[in-house]
């Protein structure tokens, strides 16, 4: 469980100010995510992966926000 919190926090740094990065996210990473939060609770290391895949360089990622919203 602490493993999956790294996870979050390796992922956040990948994808943290690169716009290219996040549009490019696969649905299922997205998911994963969302689940996690769904599983173990609302974690800040997957809330803060979720907003910083949501929003990079100051524009906001419509893909990434419409799969969090329908999950």
């Amino acid at each position: 469980f602490p493993s999956q919190l790294l996870e979050a926090e390796t992922m956040r740094n990948i994808f943290m100010n690169n716009y290219h990065l996040c549009n490019e996210i696969s649905d299922r990473v997205v998911q994963h995510f969302v689940h996690c939060v769904e599983t173990h609770g609302r974690h800040v290391e997957y809330l803060r992966f979720l907003q910083t895949i949501v929003k990079a360089d100051g524009k906001y990622v419509k893909k990434c926000q419409d799969v969090v919203m329908t999950e």
